[in-house]
């Protein structure tokens, strides 16, 4: 066996992670704020305020809305995820080791790319943006509660609200009409691959087995997209090189990312009680 690696195959397994890494390893990029290319070990997401409309006299001057400006930091942090697959192992094996490590180190790192998301959801959110579990599961009065409080921070209703929820709820809601009969929800939409999405109240419910949970309390996530943002300074790379001393290849797969809550008021935590029967 050839101890260099051709171009052509870092060019083809460059291109599958990649592939890997957007569609099998992370379910949230698609839902949140994203900045590519940025400089540095850390970036800013702004936050708008909102104005307020007055009134002028005639030939008076139009009133000034000031509206707040603010932003928040988003720190990056270098991952990596690498792996070694021995050159005697390839020989007894009909299977291909390397394009197997390349798509497991992309998962690897998309699932840390989510975990970045959820942690910087619930870092420090406000008791008014929780709902507890009160021993129950991921009931419809819980998800009528969290729209509630979306609605009533002025979250716009444009589609763009995700709802994240474990195993146990996600099954749970599917014992609820109003959330599984078209009557009252949307259609069945594929809105990302590798999760099934129903929308219900115009928001995109999807399940998620990544969620932090404490126990039996899992802890759902509702949010709008601007509310969330996801940088990344370095995309997800790899490169494999020849060890001889090792007879294997090493596979360096790695990227730069941070992830940030900007908004408070636009995201719910719903804790649903996973101990309750189906």
């Amino acid at each position: 066996m050839s101890t260099s690696i051709p171009v052509s195959f870092i060019k083809q397994y460059q291109a599958e992670t990649h592939e890997a890494f957007q569609r099998r390893g992370s379910l949230m990029l698609g839902t949140v704020r994203r900045k590519h290319n940025v400089v540095g070990s850390k970036t800013q997401f702004n936050l708008y305020g909102k104005g307020e409309a007055g009134e002028k006299t005639r030939h008076g001057d139009v009133p000034v809305m000031n509206n707040d400006h603010d932003n928040v930091d988003c720190f990056l942090v270098d991952k990596y995820a690498g792996e070694w697959v021995d050159n005697l192992d390839e020989r007894k094996t009909n299977t291909d080791e390397r394009g197997l490590a390349t798509r497991a180190s992309a998962w690897a790192l998309g699932r840390a790319a989510d975990s970045q998301i959820i942690a910087a959801i619930e870092a420090g959110l406000p008791s008014s943006q929780k709902i507890a579990n009160g021993g129950t599961g991921f009931t419809l009065s819980k998800m009528l509660q969290a729209r509630e409080i979306l609605l009533d921070n002025d979250v716009p209703d444009d589609g763009q609200i995700f709802c994240w929820v474990d195993t146990h709820s996600w099954l749970e809601m599917l014992k609820i009409d109003q959330f599984v009969k078209s009557d009252y929800s949307g259609k069945i939409v594929p809105f990302l691959k590798g999760s099934e999405a129903r929308n219900f109240m115009n928001v995109h419910f999807m399940h998620h087995n990544g969620l932090t949970k404490a126990g039996n309390i899992s802890q759902c996530l509702m949010y709008h997209k601007t509310v969330v943002g996801h940088a990344t300074g370095a995309e997800v790379t790899q490169k494999w090189s020849w060890e001889n001393t090792k007879s294997s290849h090493f596979l360096n797969s790695n990227m730069s990312m941070g992830a940030v809550r900007i908004d408070d008021l636009g995201v719910v935590q719903i804790d649903s009680d996973m101990s309750t029967p189906l």
